[in-house]
């Protein structure tokens, strides 16, 4: 048997059953899939629950014939949530810029923050 031979047969017999390298793993975990914004679940509990605007908008009614001159969607949407309602704090801000979208003249009793724009501004990606 020559010496090319002997080698061969040495390499087959030794690496012909393992393999070279080990097999590579899963990635672990997987990524979680991207979360709705607000705004999307906004629009969900919204078209799920339009009576909820009506009932915001008699408080704030209610509240202009007892004279009161300021309102807090955060105050209104807890009194909301003291009645029952299940409502998420995050949508305070969709429900002001809706009812004063949708009645103009109640924006004087609402106090609503700029938005952040540029650096601040975030950007998702479907």
């Amino acid at each position: 048997m020559s010496f090319l031979n002997t080698c061969r047969r040495i390499v087959e017999s030794r690496f012909s059953s393992k393999a070279l390298y080990p097999p590579e793993l899963p990635l672990e975990p997987k990524p979680p899939k991207p979360r709705e914004t607000i705004d999307q679940q906004f629009i969900a509990y919204h078209t799920a629950n339009p009576l909820v605007l009506s009932v915001i908008y008699a408080r704030v009614c209610n509240g202009i014939r007892e004279g009161k001159t300021y309102f807090s969607m955060r105050d209104i949407i807890g009194d909301l949530r003291d009645d029952g309602i299940s409502i998420n704090n995050n949508f305070t801000r969709p429900y002001t810029d809706l009812l004063i979208e949708e009645h103009p003249t109640l924006a004087p009793y609402f106090h609503r923050r700029a938005r952040a724009n540029g650096r601040m501004k975030r950007v998702y990606v479907s």
